[in-house]
């Protein structure tokens, strides 16, 4: 192999393995997401029941009055919920960011690596343009030679 070749192949194999950090580190984000997601539908669910047992606990059975206590503790967990997907939301919001920022670094990679395969590509092909040349030259060369030869032997006939 070549030394130039050598040495682009070593510079792929490290792109490569940057590409493939950099599709883990995408991957995980986007499952941390997945994760958040579900925790968020989890927390506004809660929600939505919490705020029908708030209205159950509202609806005055037959001249009763509303309990305070019960009151307080339903709005003190619907309020809770509430702030528990908004922190949720928050952070999903961070997640993405990271996210989008992973899957730029991804992109680089991936640019960086496909440069690297084109040069290797481009050195190839030099190579084998360079190749069949000198094989044509020798092609010719013997043909000349042989050519002289055969001249030479009529010559001398």
């Amino acid at each position: 192999m070549a030394p130039r070749l050598k040495q682009l192949t070593v510079v792929l194999e490290q792109r490569e393995r940057i590409e493939h950090e950099r599709q883990r580190d995408v991957a995980a984000l986007q499952q941390q997401a997945n994760e958040i997601e579900a925790r968020i539908r989890g927390a506004h669910a809660s929600v939505l029941s919490i705020r029908h047992e708030l209205r159950d606990v509202l609806i005055p059975v037959a001249n009763h009055a509303v309990p305070m206590s019960d009151l307080k503790l339903q709005a003190t967990a619907t309020l809770h919920a509430q702030l528990r997907v908004q922190s949720l939301a928050i952070e999903l919001a961070g997640v993405r960011a990271r996210l989008e920022r992973a899957q730029s670094a991804l992109r680089a990679a991936a640019a960086d690596r496909k440069a690297i395969q084109l040069l290797i590509d481009r050195h190839l092909e030099t190579e084998k343009r360079a190749t069949e040349r000198r094989e044509k030259a020798d092609l010719d060369e013997i043909a000349t030679t042989r050519f002289g030869a055969r001249m030479n032997l009529e010559a001398q006939a």
